[in-house]
């Protein structure tokens, strides 16, 4: 056994850290409570040059989140997409479902800044929005700091991200997690 180092299965999109909004593949996806912010969100970003992937609804007819959220998380989980962006009403069905993909790690945000320290220290790759709590203007506030703010980066960050997606290669012994398995 030994503490945690460097590890190949840490997968950390430093790719797109600097990439300009108009170079981005955005996946986007709602429910029915979401619809209406998506629609705008989208055709904002599409002004802005972004290439955006919709995954769906296509309405305000009532719907459930994971039939969205899922391929919206695998497309970012594969690369296919740079970042996805989630609305539902409070943010936390599209979180919870995402964030069940072992390499997306999903953030609800209602605060820029919320979705800049996401951002920098844990390498989030899909913004969750509640759309029934923040209005179209804060919506792009939030965005705007989740694709501009890069991943700071470093040996305990990028510790927490692998312990993110690898659960069942740690223990804790002595009150500290502890790396039991290599890759």
């Amino acid at each position: 056994m030994k503490r945690f180092a460097a590890h190949k299965k840490v997968i950390i999109n430093t790719k797109l850290n600097m990439k300009p909004l108009n170079e981005l593949t955005i996946a986007l996806a709602s429910d029915h409570a979401g619809f209406g912010l998506k629609a705008m969100i989208q055709l904002f970003l599409e002004r802005e040059g972004a290439k955006v992937i919709d995954f769906g609804c296509d309405s305000m007819e009532n719907c459930d989140f994971p039939d969205f959220a899922h391929p919206m998380a695998t497309a970012v989980e594969k690369g296919e997409c740079d970042l996805g962006i989630g609305f539902c009403f409070t943010g936390n069905g599209m979180a919870m479902a995402t964030n069940t993909h072992p390499h997306v790690r999903a953030t609800i945000c209602w605060e820029p800044r919320m979705a800049e320290n996401a951002r920098r220290f844990f390498d989030a790759n899909v913004l969750c929005l509640p759309a029934g709590y923040v209005a179209p203007d804060k919506a792009l506030e939030i965005i705007h700091a989740f694709v501009t703010t890069a991943y700071q980066g470093g040996e305990r960050y990028d510790r927490r991200i692998h312990h993110l997606a690898n659960p069942n290669e740690y223990k804790i012994e002595n009150g500290e997690w502890i790396l039991v398995k290599e890759a």
